[in-house]
């Protein structure tokens, strides 16, 4: 450390000793009760010099040294850490920039996925509702066509009976037909007989009256 036991006042005295003495650390006479010459003083003053420039340089090497071991374990410990802490941080970064593109871009299909989900389930609830309507159509047609089929039944039925019946009356045209000569010749035979009857009746009827 510096040797700060040399102090002058203004009146050229040293402070620091023995009063108007000076302090001599590496003299073996201290605080002399003899007064020193000029050429003394210098010598004595530039061996002090000495002295406190040697405790300088031994205050200012050991001030390097330690600054030397601090940059040491800066070199050794700090800056691998800084530089691991940047490489970190520069990694954490790109981790960050890349998880908010991808970020981004499932945003991007999340919105597209949706939309295409809200139009989607749009298009089904419409469908849905036609499907319905039509639904409600088609047991009304079934229903229309349960109550055309009952009638196609019945008319069958009724369509089989007629044409029985039908048939019996052809059958019935046919013996007729092959019949109608016979009652032709009946007729005639009948329109005859009732002529002759008639006539003869006339004849009575004039006999009786000559009478």
């Amino acid at each position: 450390m510096r040797n700060t036991s040399l102090v002058h006042t203004h009146s050229g005295e040293v402070m620091g000793g023995c009063p108007g003495k000076l302090n001599l650390t590496s003299s073996p006479e201290i605080c002399s009760s003899e007064p020193l010459s000029i050429d003394e003083e210098i010598l004595v003053l530039v061996e002090t010099l000495k002295s406190t420039l040697w405790e300088d340089m031994d205050f200012i090497i050991s001030r390097y040294h330690e600054v030397l071991e601090s940059l040491d374990h800066l070199l050794v410990v700090d800056v691998p850490a800084i530089l691991k802490s940047e490489k970190s941080q520069s990694e954490f970064e790109g981790d960050l920039t890349a998880a908010t593109k991808k970020q981004a871009r499932l945003q991007i299909d999340v919105n597209a996925l949706e939309s295409s989900l809200e139009y989607n389930t749009t298009k089904a609830y419409n469908l849905y509702q036609e499907i319905t309507v039509a639904e409600r159509k088609l047991l009304a047609m079934k229903s229309e066509l349960e109550d055309i089929h009952s009638t196609i039944r019945t008319d069958l039925g009724v369509l089989c009976k007629k044409r029985d019946r039908l048939n019996t009356f052809a059958k019935q045209q046919v013996e007729l037909l092959s019949n109608k000569e016979d009652k032709t010749k009946e007729a005639e035979l009948t329109v005859t007989r009732k002529l002759n009857l008639q006539r003869t009746w006339n004849n009575i009827k004039a006999f009786s009256q000559l009478i």
